[in-house]
């Protein structure tokens, strides 16, 4: 796959099941941080992206902890420790937050506490975030395998082995669950039965995770491109080119689809079109996933995390960490969060 497994798994993902998110509410306005509010260290790198929800924000460590702080003041409320590193990206709905860890196990933890509801054991390392849909929890595992298990016991429904591992979140889009894997293919599975509908070839490994707008999916390979397909039937309906590898995982914003490559570049294009509209030369590989709110597009390259016009890719906001950025941001009400592998979680107050 032409790169150590390492870079394979730090696009995370996505995102989780949260890549593609923005708040459409504030995308009028242009905000950018205007102080750090608190900064919460942990004693592992970080690579998983935060997810905030309601007054807490969730993060895994390298140290083998799922923190739980308190997005306001950034004290720990809880830590919850697995058998192995947590480089999966958490998701919490209904009172449960989700995660992988390296221990092999997908776990369901109560929001409140910390405590384990059920987990799920697979047979490799589970790097990729998991995705909610109805009654279902479906994720990826590095055995090769996409789970579909029992939101409320963890109960298997099905799986669909691929034949490589798999490090993207998958999506539910038009009835099908999409998600890419290292044997260079991008999977359309019926989400009730797990049986596949499509496949499309590409050319390199797929470890970005797939985000969806009007029965559309994009994501990006290893092969340097993006591509656009629908949902239902697998068909390519363009596909944009990079001069390297398509980790990141694009997001979704207006009539437009933002994406990081491994050649420096962010770049912006036409959601139906494909056709270029602006990039951003960071200097560095951007495996960060950006993020969209309030105007500015956030993403990390290198050890600097940056907010760039939405419009025209003009830089509005800077900031450097001490180590590289794999994680996305994220931002919950009037606070943008920042992880790096300095093994640090920031936090910004966002001002106009």
């Amino acid at each position: 796959m032409g790169k150590n497994i390492f870079a394979i798994v730090v696009l995370f993902f996505g995102l989780a099941s949260a890549a593609g998110c923005l708040d459409l509410a504030v995308q009028n306005k242009v905000m950018v941080p205007s102080e750090l509010l608190w900064e919460f260290n942990t004693s592992g790198f970080i690579i998983s992206t935060p997810f905030a929800a309601g007054d807490a924000v969730f993060l895994g460590s390298g140290d083998r902890q799922l923190y739980s702080v308190d997005s306001a003041t950034g004290d720990l409320l809880w830590a919850f420790e697995s058998g192995g590193p947590i480089y999966s990206s958490p998701l919490a709905e209904d009172d449960i937050v989700y995660v992988g860890s390296h221990d092999e196990n997908l776990y369901a933890l109560k929001e409140a506490d910390g405590t384990v509801a059920w987990r799920v054991r697979t047979e490799g390392p589970v790097y990729a975030s998991p995705a909610v849909s109805e009654s279902t929890v479906y994720f990826g595992s590095t055995d090769n395998n996409l789970y579909a298990v029992d939101k409320g016991n963890g109960s298997l429904k099905w799986r669909f082995k691929t034949g490589a591992l798999i490090v993207t979140s998958p999506l539910i889009s038009e009835g099908v669950v999409i998600t890419g894997s290292c044997d260079d293919n991008i999977y359309g599975l019926d989400k009730e039965t797990g049986r596949q509908l499509w496949m499309v070839e590409t050319e390199g490994a797929v470890v970005s995770s797939p985000v969806a707008s009007d029965g559309v999916v994009y994501l990006g390979s290893h092969d340097h491109f993006l591509y656009a397909i629908r949902a239902d039937s697998g068909e390519v309906l363009w596909k944009f080119e990079t001069g390297s590898y398509v980790q990141s995982s694009p997001v979704i914003h207006r009539d437009r689809v933002f994406f990081g490559s491994d050649d420096g570049n962010l770049y912006a294009v036409g959601k139906d079109s494909g056709e270029p509209i602006w990039s951003f030369d960071s200097g560095s590989e951007v495996f960060s996933s950006p993020f969209v709110h309030g105007g500015v597009v956030y993403f990390g390259a290198g050890n600097t995390a940056y907010g760039l016009d939405v419009e025209d890719g003009s830089l509005l906001w800077s900031f450097e960490t001490n180590d590289t950025i794999y994680s996305s941001p994220r931002v919950n009400r009037d606070t943008l969060f920042i992880a790096s592998y300095d093994r640090a979680l920031y936090a910004f107050k966002l001002g106009s």
